[in-house]
């Protein structure tokens, strides 16, 4: 909704990453920091390396703006840098190596589904703003990367896949974890590289039989979920009462735990205490997930979303309330 913003909070992490500071950086994907605010200090061994999970969120946030009808010729002089991390990714996919991905408290994951998703979407959504770059993309190089996005979500489906669910990576059989990263190809109305509706409602009925009293734990190693999680498998949902019944328990554990700190976003879904106690996962600004049904709704509310129903409404309330809680 402040794509302009938006611009300014990626630019220093572009520059930086092309080596326009007196800090080195030298790999061929993303950083995940650039330093403490508000020196950019941290070179290539500092990092905490997410290469995947970093790089996908760069190619969504900038075809975000994109979407947003943001002038993207400020791009020009990082055309180089971005085709290579797209070329990284197009190298790693389908299969991300031993890796840590955002959950990194949950430690590495060699062929992570979840972080394999991140980077397919992220590869189509490259493609679509290697099209909007005339005077840097070639239009073939362009649709390459799609089809190679394409291919490589066919192939997730077919080995990750495990009867009427996905499992957590690929060769872990009756194993799940919540394909929140999957969100994004909704978010920016892109048509592909998933087959939406051979996955996504089967993945959300699957969520509800795993549901406890304060929500579907992100994967079948853990009681607890990430608020932020929760909240973009609810939006992923089509129908509004999915969409509720794994919203909902959000409200809940903020009602009910006895852990009374700003808003947590890792949280134990069956006694709704903090996961990690009182002084982690406290007042981040990734509550802000919680905002991604209400997101979407104002992006594609003319076309692809029904009327805002009166509950939906009601948990709108909800989800505003629970900022202050």
């Amino acid at each position: 909704t402040a794509p302009d913003l938006l611009k300014l909070l990626l630019l220093p992490v572009l520059a930086f990453a092309n080596n326009e500071t007196t800090t080195v950086y030298t790999q061929p994907f993303s950083p995940h920091e650039i330093g403490s605010y508000p020196i950019a200090d941290h070179n290539t061994s500092q990092q905490e390396p997410m290469p995947m999970e970093n790089t996908g969120n760069m190619f969504l946030m900038l075809f975000g703006l994109s979407r947003q009808g943001v002038d993207m010729s400020f791009l020009k002089p990082y055309w180089p840098m971005l085709t290579t991390w797209a070329d990284y990714l197009q190298q790693s996919l389908p299969f991300p190596a031993d890796q840590l991905c955002t959950d990194d408290f949950t430690g590495r994951l060699a062929n992570n589904t979840n972080l394999a998703a991140k980077g397919i979407v992220a590869l189509e959504a490259f493609a679509e703003l290697c099209k909007t770059m005339p005077s840097k993309g070639d239009e073939s190089k362009c649709e390459g990367y799609r089809t190679a996005a394409r291919d490589f979500a066919a192939t997730w489906k077919k080995l990750g896949w495990d009867g009427d669910h996905s499992n957590i990576a690929f060769g872990h059989s009756d194993t799940y974890s919540i394909k929140y990263n999957m969100v994004w190809q909704k978010s920016l109305e892109l048509d592909g590289p998933f087959d939406w509706e051979a996955i996504v409602p089967a993945e959300i009925a699957y969520y509800k039989t795993k549901a406890n009293k304060y929500g579907v734990p992100m994967d079948y190693r853990h009681t607890y979920v990430k608020l932020d999680w929760l909240s973009w498998a609810a939006a992923m949902a089509e129908k509004e009462s999915d969409f509720e019944s794994l919203f909902e328990p959000i409200y809940q554990q903020a009602e009910d735990t006895t852990c009374r700190v700003p808003l947590t976003d890792l949280f134990d879904t069956v006694t709704a205490q903090c996961a990690y106690g009182q002084k982690a996962f406290v007042a981040r600004p990734v509550v802000g997930g919680v905002y991604m049904k209400m997101l979407m709704k104002e992006t594609v509310k003319s076309s692809t979303l029904p009327p805002t129903s009166t509950s939906s409404s009601t948990l709108t309330s909800k989800s505003i309330n629970i900022i202050s809680v």
